[in-house]
Parts: structure tokens; sequence; C-alpha cells
């Protein structure tokens, strides 16, 4: 039987210096200039103890047309065989992250580098350190009571779309 690879097992089968060229030769401008970020997450990555999660890795490619504008991104989801369920990983911990098996597709598409770059692209959307990731994770569970225990203090989406159509002239026809 094939043996299952982790994402702990990707970085520490690469370099730092393999992640940095990668970023420079195929990365986005935004990711060049947060370059000290993915090191020092990179790094600690290294270090840090991985958890089993049951739950794999997939990277695909994704195509988002906005105003007449079709932009295409590789977007980071983790899927579970047991329910077949997508699943945002941005506020995982980090150890979690690290003991997902990769999708044998996404192994078989991308380079080493890719991988390792997209995660920590996705790891650190809401902060470059695990306690800031947390922080954004506390206040979206915060605001996600007050929603439910205070029914009341919401707007409704009607009243909202009136707003935006008559400030913005948006079109909501394709709703």
């Amino acid at each position: 039987m094939k043996r299952k690879t982790r994402l702990k097992d990707l970085v520490m089968d690469t370099t730092w210096r393999n992640v940095e060229d990668y970023i420079m030769n195929y990365g986005t401008p935004e990711q060049k200039k947060s370059i000290d970020g993915y090191r020092r997450v990179y790094k600690q990555m290294r270090r840090l103890e991985p958890k089993r999660k049951m739950v794999y890795l997939i990277i695909t490619i994704r195509k988002e047309e906005w105003d007449n504008e079709v932009n295409y991104y590789e977007d980071v989801y983790g899927i579970n065989n047991r329910d077949k369920e997508h699943y945002a990983l941005d506020f995982t911990p980090w150890e979690e992250w690290l003991g997902m098996m990769i999708d044998e597709r996404t192994l078989m598409d991308y380079k080493t580098e890719n991988i390792i770059v997209d995660c920590i692209w996705e790891m650190t959307f809401h902060g470059w350190t695990q306690g800031k990731v947390k922080k954004g994770l506390d206040r979206l569970l915060r605001i996600s009571k007050e929603c439910k225990e205070h029914p009341e203090k919401m707007i409704p989406w009607e009243d909202i779309k009136k707003e935006l159509i008559d400030k913005y002239d948006l079109d909501f026809d394709n709703e």
C-alpha cells in the first residue's frame, strides 16, 4: 500500500531556499512582498508537531468572473472522506494543517513548493501568526454569538440590497 503524504512530509522534504525560489519566480507581487512572512511561517512549520486530521488537502484551479473580467486562482480547501464536504481551512491550527494528507491529484498536478506556498497563503489569511489567526476566529465566533442572541439588531438583506442599489447602482437581477 502506498504511503500517504502529509503536508509536514512536504515541508520536511524541501528547503526554504526552494520555496523562496518558487515564490520569486512564480509568486504574485503580494507574495513576493511578503517573503519574510512566508519564511517565518515555513520555519515554524518545520518545528511544529503535526496533529492527525482526517481531512485531505486539495488544491484546484478556480475561475472567477467579476465585472466582465475573468481571473483564475488556486483554491486550497479540505475534504472529509466520510461526508465529502468541502471545508475552508483558514482558521485551522497549523499543527492540524501539517497532519493533513495531501490529495493524490494535488500531488500529481502541483510542485511541492507550489503546494507549500498555497497552504501558507491560506494558513495566514487572517494573520502571520497563529495568535492573530486565533484572534480572528475568536472575533468571528463572538460576532456570530451576538447575532444569534440579538437578531433584532440585524439589518434585513432586502434593506441592505436596496441601499446598495441606490448608492452604487448595483444590479442584483442575477441573484
